[in-house]
């Protein structure tokens, strides 16, 4: 079973749907929260991207506000991510974001993205606000 694939957006639903909790917000967009321990979760965003006739997987989590953070911080904890890397959405929100391909995507590597990101941007956000409550 590591070794299954998945070829289509509905495969990736599918297989999002049998291990957690995911919401569709339009016909390639779906939210999933992932359980990270019995109290704590954190839930990404899925997204199917074209781009020049491939369908990529982006997967992104909200970390908080771009303007209540330093530049400089986000390099070095850009630098240390074991997967992903932060981004900045038009809205001005910090991501930590990774794309994927979709066609022939093991399960196995899917899955352990979103642990991983899931992870990172509990630890992100918690990094985040604590550099917020130390300029108070």
């Amino acid at each position: 079973m590591e070794d299954a694939r998945i070829e289509t957006w509905r495969d990736v639903c599918v297989h999002v749907a049998s291990t957690s909790a995911v919401s569709a917000t339009g016909d390639t967009q779906a939210d999933v929260t992932v359980r990270l321990s019995e109290d704590r979760a954190a839930t990404l965003h899925l997204r199917a991207v074209e781009l020049d006739g491939v369908t990529w997987l982006e997967v992104s989590g909200a970390i908080g506000k771009l303007a209540s953070t330093s530049p400089v911080g986000l390099l070095q904890r850009n630098a240390i991510l074991a997967v992903g890397g932060l981004a900045v959405a038009r809205s001005g929100e910090l991501l930590i974001r990774q794309v994927l391909p979709l066609a022939g995507l093991r399960r196995i590597d899917l899955d352990e993205t979103l642990l991983t990101l899931a992870e990172q941007q509990v630890v992100a956000q918690g990094a985040l606000q604590a550099a917020i409550d130390a300029k108070r």
